[in-house]
C-alpha cells in the first residue's frame, strides 16, 4: 500500500520524498551523537540548488517532511524543523528555525519550529513558546 502511493507521486514529490527521508534520518543520528553547536555550525546554511526552484510550492516541501517523520525512529520537532530548513534552502525557500521554551504544568518543555516570511510553516504548536535562538 505504502509503495503504490509513493508510485503514484509525481516525480518532483517522490525526489522530495526521498530528500526528506534521508536528510531526517540524517539529523535524527547527528542529533543523537553531535553536539549541536557542530550540527548548527555545518549544516543549517544549505545550498541552494537551481534545478529545484518553483518546482514546488513550501506547502509541499513541508509535507514532504511530515510524511516521512512518521518513518524515523524517535522524530523530533527539531529534526523536523533541521530538515524543514535544508529542503527550504534547497528548494528557494528563506527559512528561519525557532527553538523556545515554556513552562506547563510545572514541567519545562523546549518546542522548534520552522518560519517562512514571518509565518509558521512547520511545528504549529497550541502552547506559546518564549524564542530563545532562531537560525538562518
Amino acid at each position: 500500500m505504502l509503495i503504490l502511493r509513493f508510485y503514484k507521486l509525481k516525480k518532483p514529490y517522490k525526489v522530495l520524498v526521498v530528500q526528506a527521508l534521508v536528510l531526517q534520518w540524517l539529523f535524527r543520528i547527528m542529533l543523537w551523537v553531535l553536539p549541536f553547536s557542530f550540527i548548527k555550525r555545518r549544516f543549517i546554511k544549505g545550498e541552494v540548488s537551481p534545478e529545484l526552484r518553483s518546482k514546488l510550492p513550501i506547502k509541499s516541501v513541508m509535507w514532504g517532511v511530515m510524511v516521512t517523520s512518521r518513518y524515523i525512529i524517535s522524530s523530533t520537532c527539531l529534526t523536523r524543523a533541521l530538515t524543514g530548513h535544508m529542503l527550504g534552502r534547497w528548494y528557494h525557500y528563506p527559512t528561519s528555525v525557532r527553538i523556545g521554551v515554556g513552562k506547563y504544568e510545572g514541567e519545562f518543555e523546549a518546542h522548534a519550529w520552522l518560519e517562512y516570511k514571518g509565518d509558521v510553516v512547520l511545528g504549529l504548536a497550541q502552547k506559546k513558546y518564549v524564542e530563545l535562538v532562531e537560525l538562518k
